[in-house]
Parts: structure tokens; C-alpha cells; sequence
């Protein structure tokens, strides 16, 4: 595993010692490493590949090969880990160690900055956007109930909301709370990377449904649909299922029937790309 920081985290660092919150930058960076660290150890558990952990002033990110092709449930369980266990170090602080200080005080640094700061990260990682856990838990949700390629779209969509939504909300926090620019900060930070993980969503999306791949890789149950010769090969990519294998069933008008999987689709998209209609790909059968 290589471990990368990037240069603007000593930056940010700096800058918080200068105005005086270089405690509070490193316990956010403790709950930080904890979340990320809970995503690591669940990723190896079950096998996967740790290639990359990367230190940024906006958290940090572990790069988990090999996750794809595990069960939904295990990919649930590595994915929601890191905000089940920032939300349970809160839940104990408030419960176990009676920790009630939330709010900084003027001077000094109470425990409960870093119990609050584990509720608010373990929260935060809930919202059903990218690049957050809960963005990632939602494609794979609704990637098996509408189809992988709409769930993409459709996350895009909320992310590019929410960012919105954190960059007005920055604005009232830098005006209520002098110096702190977080929200605003992590709004422009989804908004600015939002083209590059579209550009990650449709690779890692024709990656998972290459046609190279061997039939063992792609798991049961087998999910048929019903389309026309006229359907279009985006139409068809609609359909595709994290977790089902799909086949394609054509009924002409002259009663002639035919099918196909989704393995001869994108064998199709490979040679000719999203050109040609859904009858193109079969031989009708009487």
C-alpha cells in the first residue's frame, strides 16, 4: 500500500496553527484516519486490495481494489464501515463517557470536539452523494432496483445539489463563524471533481460489464427483459444490473423470437460503440 500526502495538507495545516486551530485540525484528522482506516481493515477481511491511501486537507481516501466482484453484502459492509464506526465513537461519548462540552469553548479544547467531530463525519459520509460512502452505497442499492448507468446519472444529479446546498451553507457558516470555511470548502471540492467521477463511474461501469470477462465472475440471478429490435443500445445499458446477469428477449412482429445477454451487448458497444439497434445483435428464430 502506498500512502500519499498532498502537498496542500501541510498547507491547511499551516494555515490552521497560524489562527490557532492546530488541535482541532488534528483531532478531525484522528476521526478522519479512523474512518478510513475502519474501511481498510473491513476491505482486507474480506480480501480486497488496499493500493493507495491519500492524505488531503479535505480527509482522506483509501483505494480498494477488488471490491466489484464481491457480494452486495460485503461491499455494504466495507463501504458503511467507516461511518458506522465514527457514529459509535459519538454514541460512546455520549453515552458511556457522559460527554456533554460539544461546543469549543473560547479557551482550551474539550474532549467533545473529537466525539462531535466523529458524529458530524459519520453523518456527513450518510448523504447519498459522490464521492461520500453514502453516494457509493446508493449506486449499489439502486444500481440493482434501476439500473447501474441510471443510478449513476441520478447521483450526479443529487451530488451536483448537495454541493450547492454546502456551498450556501459555508457562506452563512464564514459569516456566523469567523475563519471556517469547511462547507464552503468540501461544496466546491464535489462540484470541482464531479466531471472526473463521471468520467470514473462510466470506466469502472464498462470495466464491471466487459464481455472479456469468464460467466463466473458475473454472478446469478438471471434478470430478463422484454425490449423491442428498436431499442437503442443506450436503452439496453439502462437495463444492466450490478448483481444480475441480463438477458434480452425480442419479440418481432411477425412472431419471430429472439435473445441475447448482456455479454453480446457490450461485445457489440466494444466493436461498434452505442451505434446500431437492439436487433442488430440477434438472428431471429422462428
Amino acid at each position: 500500500m502506498v500512502t500519499r500526502v498532498h502537498p496542500t495538507f501541510w498547507l491547511a495545516l499551516g494555515i490552521a496553527a497560524v489562527f490557532g486551530f492546530a488541535r482541532e485540525f488534528f483531532m478531525l484528522t484522528a476521526a478522519v484516519t479512523l474512518h478510513e482506516m475502519t474501511h481498510v481493515i473491513m476491505g482486507l477481511v474480506f480480501h480486497a486490495r488496499v493500493t493507495e491511501f491519500i492524505i488531503t486537507p479535505l480527509g482522506e481516501t483509501a483505494v480498494i481494489k477488488g471490491l466489484e466482484r464481491k457480494p452486495p453484502g460485503v461491499r455494504a459492509a466495507v463501504i458503511l464501515a467507516g461511518p458506522a464506526l465514527n457514529l459509535a465513537i459519538g454514541y460512546l461519548g455520549v453515552r458511556v463517557f457522559n460527554v456533554t462540552d460539544f461546543a469549543m469553548p473560547e479557551k482550551g479544547l474539550g474532549p467533545g470536539y473529537f466525539f462531535a467531530a466523529n458524529i458530524a463525519l459519520g453523518a456527513f459520509n450518510l448523504l447519498p452523494a459522490f464521492p461520500l460512502d453514502g453516494g457509493r452505497f446508493c449506486q449499489m442499492v439502486l444500481g440493482n432496483i434501476i439500473g447501474a448507468a441510471r443510478a449513476n446519472r441520478l447521483l450526479c444529479g443529487i451530488s451536483r445539489f448537495f454541493a450547492v446546498l454546502l456551498i450556501a451553507a459555508g457562506v452563512v457558516q464564514l459569516t456566523l463563524f469567523s475563519y471556517n470555511i469547511s462547507l464552503y470548502c468540501i461544496g466546491v471540492y464535489i462540484i470541482k471533481n464531479l466531471p472526473r467521477e463521471q468520467l470514473k463511474l462510466s470506466f469502472e461501469f464498462f470495466c464491471y460489464f466487459s464481455p472479456g470477462r469468464g460467466a463466473d465472475q458475473r454472478i446469478t440471478p438471471i434478470k430478463f427483459f422484454t425490449v423491442t429490435s428498436q431499442s437503442s443500445m443506450e436503452d439496453l445499458i439502462d437495463c444492466l444490473r450490478w448483481d444480475t446477469f441480463s438477458v434480452f428477449n425480442i419479440y418481432f412482429e411477425n412472431g419471430g423470437t429472439a435473445s441475447f445477454s448482456e455479454r453480446d451487448l457490450m461485445r457489440h458497444i466494444k466493436e461498434n460503440g452505442l451505434t446500431g439497434r437492439a436487433g442488430e445483435l440477434v438472428y431471429e428464430e422462428f
